[in-house]
């Protein structure tokens, strides 16, 4: 598996990584155990998570699973969210409402570390990752924790996580990280797909300039680029716009439109869609690692495979009429 560096960090990240949100809500131990074995064979070594998801379940199963061989991976895991308990019977995520156990207050990321700590069987993290942004806590009193955290040898690494953050946000930490000399961020995740490429318009050139990586999430934007769905109002049961609303109606008629032709654009190809798409990402020199989820080890295989993927430049061309949505 290639090796990409996190940024300027000196951490090497396999291409393809796992992303084990899965874990605890919709797989158990055996399944996740199964999952992250196939990880380990096929050569990915980076791992991410977040302590919220499942209470700590997932951080928990992880951990568990990758006993034996903490060495040989990179553990990448999340602060500041409230605790996603699971999802409710109308396809909503159950958040708890102790306020206690959330945000980026020194007390919660210094007590939410060791928890994660505990529950993954390490004495340090490598890459740590505010997932939000916290109005009711000075950004310098998370910043320095987590600048102390790296001092003490508890994480090795800080990544930005939070969802939708934006350039400007960005931009502001970054200043306030080198004006005090604390350690700044090597990474940062966006969501970044065939079908979402927003960042492009600012993101990815700040990130370039900062010497970080990007780590894109939804890299299958929740498996529509999986070729699974194939109309627009009927999906698998069991797969995550059948299970979940919040996403499926996340869901617009342009991005349906835009399915259609990558679609046809695959098939033409001889490839599969969850190939053209995670290939596509890794032709990206800002990309450190293509984080997809999974939830049985054949699709680990298949993520995998998508590296022997080759996309010309005439394809890429191609893609870029098909997707991008200011044309």
């Amino acid at each position: 598996m290639e090796q990409r560096e996190l940024g300027r960090s000196g951490i090497q990240v396999s291409a393809i990584g796992l992303g084990c949100n899965n874990f605890g809500m919709f797989q158990d131990a055996d399944q996740a155990t199964a999952c992250v074995h196939e990880a380990l064979d096929a050569g990915i070594t980076l791992f991410d998570m977040a302590s919220e998801h499942g209470g700590g379940i997932e951080e928990q199963l992880v951990g568990a699973a990758l006993r034996g061989h903490r060495d040989e991976v990179v553990i990448a895991t999340k602060v500041g969210q409230a605790e996603l308990l699971g999802i409710t019977s109308d396809g909503l995520s159950d958040f708890s409402t102790d306020l206690r156990r959330s945000g980026l207050s020194r007390r919660w990321i210094i007590r939410s570390v060791e928890e994660s700590l505990t529950r993954l069987g390490t004495d340090y993290i490598d890459i740590y990752q505010p997932h939000t942004y916290d109005p009711d806590i000075p950004r310098e009193e998370t910043l320095a924790t987590f600048n102390d955290l790296v001092l003490q040898g508890k994480i090795r690494a800080i990544g930005e996580a939070a969802t939708a953050s934006s350039v400007d946000q960005l931009i502001a930490t970054c200043a306030m990280t080198d004006a005090y000399g604390w350690r700044g961020f090597c990474s940062m995740q966006a969501e970044y797909n065939l079908l979402a490429r927003d960042i492009e318009a600012e993101l990815i050139a700040e990130l370039d300039r900062r010497g970080m990586s990007l780590i894109p999430y939804m890299p299958l934007a929740n498996g529509l680029l999986t070729g699974k769905y194939r109309t627009r109002d009927r999906y698998p049961h069991g797969t995550r716009l059948d299970k979940i609303s919040i996403i499926r109606n996340m869901v617009t008629n342009e991005d349906w439109d835009t399915l259609d032709d990558v679609a046809k654009f695959a098939a033409n190809r001889g490839m599969s869609m969850t190939h053209l798409a995670i290939n596509w990402l890794l032709t990206k020199p800002i990309v450190a690692s293509v984080i997809a989820g999974a939830s049985r080890p054949e699709q680990i295989r298949d993520n995998v495979a998508a590296v022997d993927v080759t996309l010309t430049a005439s394809d890429l061309e191609a893609l870029d009429l098909i997707t991008r949505r200011d044309r």
